[in-house]
């Protein structure tokens, strides 16, 4: 971001699996994190935006089955 790479620690947890009706294997996951817009060099606006930003990921995923 803004030029600058670094790593960030996301957390994820797992909501769900289920199979669907067409025998597919479906996961939900809820992923967070937070990183500090100082850490990439974007301390402008820091009157007007938090320096303190929220990531948040709800992610879907779906296995299809053999026979698909």
């Amino acid at each position: 971001m803004h030029g600058v790479t670094r790593p960030i620690t996301l957390t994820a947890e797992l909501k769900g699996t289920e199979e669907d009706p067409r025998g597919n294997q479906r996961l939900a996951l809820e992923v967070g994190g937070q990183l500090n817009r100082g850490d990439y060099g974007m301390t402008y606006l820091n009157v007007l935006v938090s320096n303190k930003v929220a990531l948040r990921l709800d992610i879907s995923a779906v296995r299809r089955s053999n026979d698909a």
